[in-house]
């Protein structure tokens, strides 16, 4: 496992949303201003093309096309695992592996 690097620092972010859109999980995550810049605000991290979706779905209950706002967690970290596996650790749900072909962010 690796650090994965990222425009923002995701550890002690809420996680607010999740979506499944296609192929796609985006987590929708309300970011820490303690490791933000003293900057407050929500993030997109969207991972792409998600070969393991079913085991994604099941973690969160969650249908192709849905999102999810009833979620109290909070995310610790983002790893990067090897070439198309990343890591998800969420303080209650606990950790998520994601095998994608990549991820992107806003």
């Amino acid at each position: 496992m690796k650090y994965l690097k990222l425009k923002h620092e995701y550890h002690d972010a809420a996680l607010s949303a999740v979506r499944l859109t296609g192929g796609d999980l985006t987590l929708v995550a309300d970011l820490d201003g303690h490791w933000n810049n003293k900057c407050e605000q929500r993030a997109y991290l969207t991972f792409h093309n998600v070969k393991n979706m079913d085991a994604v779905r099941a973690r969160f209950s969650l249908a192709v096309g849905e999102s999810s706002t009833d979620l109290s967690d909070d995310i610790i970290a983002v790893v990067k695992v090897d070439k198309t596996r990343y890591l998800v650790d969420l303080s209650k749900a606990g950790a998520l592996e994601i095998d994608c072909r990549g991820v992107s962010e806003i």
